[in-house]
C-alpha cells in the first residue's frame, strides 16, 4: 500500500518498527484496516465484523457500503464539509458520492473508502483518537497504546 493510502499513517501509528519486511507491513496494514472497519461498525451500530479467520465476511463485502453511507451523512450533518468539499477532497464525481450516500453503490472502490475515512477522521479527530487507542491495544498490546505519546491530532 503506498504511503498516501496507508492506514498506519492515517491513524498515526508511527511506532511500527522499521525492521518489518514489506510483506509483514502489508499484513499489519490489513489487520489495521480490519480493526478500523470493525470499530466504525460499532460506532455506526452495524452488526458487522471482519477478521482474517472468517471465511464468511458476514455481509459479503469487506468495504461495507453502510459504513461509508453513514460516514458521509455524519460528515454532512457536522456541517464542517459541504458536498462540493467532499467531491474535491475525494476526487470522485458528485454522482459517485450521491450513489454512496443514497445506498445505491454497494461496491465502492477501496480508494473512495480510504478518502472518506480520511475526511471523516479530519471531521472527528476525537473519535479517531479513541479508535487508534483501541487498535493499538488489540494489535500491539497496552504498552504501545499507553507509551506512544504521539497524538492522532498531529497526523
Amino acid at each position: 500500500m503506498s504511503a498516501p493510502q496507508s492506514f498506519l499513517r492515517l491513524l498515526n501509528l508511527t511506532f511500527i518498527p522499521k525492521e518489518f519486511s514489506k510483506s509483514e507491513l502489508q499484513l499489519i496494514e490489513a489487520e489495521v484496516a480490519i480493526c478500523l472497519i470493525n470499530e466504525l461498525s460499532v460506532l455506526f451500530d452495524l452488526s458487522y465484523e471482519v477478521s482474517f479467520a472468517s471465511s464468511d465476511l458476514k455481509g459479503g463485502n469487506m468495504l461495507d457500503f453502510n459504513i461509508l453511507r453513514k460516514m458521509l451523512h455524519e460528515i454532512l450533518l457536522n456541517e464542517e464539509y459541504t458536498l462540493d468539499a467532499i467531491v474535491r477532497y475525494t476526487g470522485f464525481h458528485e454522482d459517485a458520492i450521491h450513489e454512496v450516500a443514497a445506498g445505491l453503490n454497494t461496491n465502492p472502490s477501496f480508494f473512495l473508502f480510504y478518502r472518506l475515512v480520511e475526511l471523516h477522521r479530519l471531521a472527528r479527530r476525537d473519535l479517531y483518537a479513541g479508535v487508534r487507542e483501541k487498535i493499538c491495544q488489540r494489535l500491539f498490546g497496552n504498552e504501545y497504546a499507553k507509551n506512544d505519546s504521539r497524538s492522532i491530532m498531529s497526523a
